[in-house]
């Protein structure tokens, strides 16, 4: 009985009934602000692509590596993502992952996020570009779980690197987990697909 009133203390506090639903109301929001901005944009007879030859969609790849520590064990993460731009301010990453634990089986998958972004140009040959918003990570040997996730990546000529941060939110799907924070790194260069 007390395990019951718990949970339902629990979903009273976050107000979600399940990381599902969480996953959702997050994606429709960056939705919902993303069109908003488009269509203030539009009345104020502003371009909502920052150039006119952009093709939408657009694809282009990232390799990142991470490292953080969950249930007292470090581990170190290393990913291979696909992003699927459908504008200049929303893209659809799907990402590889092998996280490498010490003294532990290690952890395969696939995260997904819908990001939302913001870039900011200094010239043909600099800018930076700050994004964030949810996403849910499928893996082999851990529970399923959503996450969200923010950075800044810095572009000089062909080059970007970038760092952030991605919040894995373990007690929507089970109270007896903690949060895993991890911290990343991006590397990223001219390659499109």
């Amino acid at each position: 009985m007390m395990e019951l009133s718990q949970r339902i203390d629990l979903r009273k506090r976050s107000g979600f009934q399940s990381a599902r639903a969480f996953w959702l109301w997050a994606c429709s929001g960056l939705l919902v602000f993303g069109l908003a901005s488009q269509e203030a944009l539009a009345q104020r007879g502003g371009s909502s692509h920052p150039s006119g030859d952009q093709h939408w969609p657009r694809f282009t790849y990232d390799l990142g590596i991470s490292a953080g520590s969950a249930g007292g064990r470090s581990y170190t993460e290393a990913q291979l993502g696909i992003n699927t731009y459908f504008d200049h301010w929303l893209a659809w990453r799907n990402a590889g992952f092998g996280r490498f634990i010490s003294d532990a089986d290690n952890i395969f998958g696939v995260d997904t996020s819908l990001r939302g972004i913001y870039s900011a140009q200094a010239g043909q040959l600099a800018g930076a570009t700050f994004f964030g918003g949810p996403g849910y990570r499928f893996a082999n040997r851990m529970k399923d779980v959503p996450f969200v996730e923010g950075g800044l990546v810095l572009r000089l000529a062909s080059l970007a690197i970038g760092g952030g941060v991605k919040v894995f939110m373990n007690r929507l799907v089970d109270k007896n987990l903690g949060s895993d924070t991890q911290y990343f790194l991006i590397l990223s260069g001219a390659g499109s697909l």
